[in-house]
């Protein structure tokens, strides 16, 4: 029995001294943990100072995985910050607008152009709605990148996700021009009558649009599609580099640094609203007494059952007060201005439409772009443009698109010049009349026919300034001798005037006076802020 005791006494040491071994091993190995994240920190804090290649790799660009890394991290955060999110909505809405306008003109190879101007279904899905446009934007801010693969027998055109890129081939001499783009995806396809899966990888080269010549069948043993073209469009890129860059890489940091001053300022909200009286009282026993009734569950009232919690008292002694404690440490959120503005400088649009509030600007500030950014805006419609009538070529096709304005003027504004520049005479009826439905909007040229209307149904307004023939004009100034003539033959006999009135005195012919166009005398629309108007 006693050995059986000893046994048993030193198998629990050495379990004793295996599990303290453990417990060592365990805070060392915590220990190297937080050290390596640490450096990981200290890594993404100094990403501004060291080069964005990495130590090993040189500092020339950024390689193709690190940017695929980034990617990752921008897609979350278009995706859950707010701020940022707001960002990219804002530049969406500015450059793609009300939508763009994309129609076929027809075949780029000398053939019979068709009369269909509808977009085939590939180019609608993947340009033409506006689902595909924010999509587009949104893959330029979070990517960096777009991808298309033009199918040159189908005459259709994919979009490619960024991460199913994996290699590029360059031109010998000219690093950022890439020949042929890899690809690897997961071709698995499912069996719709028994559910099974079947298939694996794909891994396939396909040339650019840039590339010229003869295709390679293989690389690195590896088949080559020569059929297709891929469309890259990178944005942010450097010269000399493959790869574009996210929108939202520059406003990673300064958007987690916001996002945590949000939270420190509501914890500290939340605990000021802790305390809501002070409690002072001459002795210790008088203020837990005290504390304990504010603590204690208010009462009910007896006939309606509702708590007595609002309008509630309290018995105080002697030496004892009870104040409220005021709400001079409120916390100021608007202190994070600067770090937002950090984000709005990364994505390129101003801080008043970033934070949806103009804060010290006026209306017309939160409401307007400054010349840069609305360049900036427009740089980035050319090269969309460039993407999409570049993908209409790859499939042997042209297009017309036709971009909105990024600051459009007044309506009023519009058609006073419309106006002006139809009675100037280079205008013909027909056009003067589609720029003025044109500037209306789209809403009011369905409740209009497209038939020019003919000269009974022109606005009175409009009639003497309609240019006719020669032909036509002679008529009329014979069609105007006859009427006055004949206004002349009916006219009664001249009347003796009245007294102060002067004998034959001429009567007065002629139509009625025409009115004046809508831009001229009316002193609102003509009002560029400030003039002095006298009235006559």
């Amino acid at each position: 029995m006693e050995n059986l005791t000893e046994q048993g006494s030193g198998e629990l040491a050495d379990l004793r001294r295996s599990i303290e071994d453990l417990e060592l091993k365990n805070e060392d190995l915590l220990l190297r943990v937080q050290e390596s994240m640490a450096d990981v920190s200290i890594a993404i804090d100094d990403q501004g100072w060291s080069p964005l290649g990495g130590m090993n790799e040189g500092n020339h660009e950024i390689p193709l995985s690190k940017v695929k890394k980034t990617a990752e991290l921008c897609r979350a955060l278009v995706t859950v910050n707010p701020l940022v999110k707001q960002g990219v909505n804002v530049r969406t809405s500015f450059i793609w607008g009300d939508g763009v306008k994309i129609s076929v003109d027809g075949s780029s190879r000398g053939r019979k152009r068709s009369t269909n101007k509808t977009l085939p279904p590939s180019l609608e899905r993947v340009f033409g709605s506006t689902l595909a446009q924010a999509e587009l934007e949104r893959s330029a801010a979070s990517d960096g990148n777009w991808f298309f693969l033009c199918d040159t027998r189908t005459k259709t055109v994919t979009r490619l996700p960024f991460w199913q890129i994996s290699g590029a081939v360059t031109q010998n001499g000219d690093s950022e021009n890439i020949l042929y783009i890899r690809r690897t995806w997961d071709d698995t396809e499912t069996d719709l009558d028994t559910g099974t899966n079947s298939g694996d990888l794909t891994d396939k080269w396909y040339p650019t649009s840039n590339h010229t010549g003869p295709v390679a069948t293989k690389i690195m043993n590896v088949e080559v599609e020569s059929s297709c073209r891929i469309v890259h469009v990178p944005f942010n890129r450097i010269v000399g580099w493959r790869w574009g860059i996210p929108d939202t890489f520059t406003a990673i940091f300064w958007s987690k640094a916001y996002k945590e001053f949000l939270e420190n300022c509501a914890t500290l909200t939340k605990a000021y609203a802790r305390f809501a009286w002070k409690v002072t009282s001459a002795s210790g026993k008088g203020t837990a007494r005290v504390a304990s009734q504010l603590a204690s569950e208010p009462g009910r009232d007896p006939i309606t059952g509702q708590s007595r919690a609002v309008g509630a008292s309290v018995a105080l002694g002697a030496g004892q007060d009870l104040t409220a404690i005021s709400r001079s440490t409120s916390v100021d959120f608007n202190a994070g201005r600067p770090l937002a503005a950090m984000v709005a400088a990364g994505l390129g649009v101003p801080l008043p439409m970033l934070t949806s509030d103009p804060g010290e600007g006026s209306r017309s500030t939160a409401e307007t772009l400054d010349e840069p950014t609305k360049k900036s805006m427009k740089a980035r419609q050319r090269m969309a443009d460039w993407a999409i009538k570049e993908c209409a070529r790859m499939i042997r096709m042209e297009v017309t698109i036709e971009w909105p304005d990024i600051d459009p003027e007044p309506t009023h504004r519009l058609i006073q010049a419309i106006d002006m520049a139809g009675r100037s005479g280079v205008l013909f009826p027909k056009e003067w009349r589609e720029m003025l439905l044109e500037a209306l909007g789209e809403k009011w040229l369905e409740k209009f026919p497209e038939r020019v209307p003919n000269e009974e149904q022109v606005p009175l307004i409009l009639k003497n300034s309609v240019p006719k023939s020669e032909a036509e004009q002679e008529k009329e100034d014979q069609r105007q001798i006859d009427l006055l003539k004949a206004k002349a033959d009916a006219a009664p006999p001249p009347v003796a005037p009245a007294q102060g009135g002067k004998p034959g005195a001429p009567s007065q012919t002629g139509g009625p006076k025409q009115p004046d166009p809508p831009s001229r005398g009316d002193k609102t629309l003509r009002d560029q802020g400030g003039q002095a108007h006298t009235d006559r």
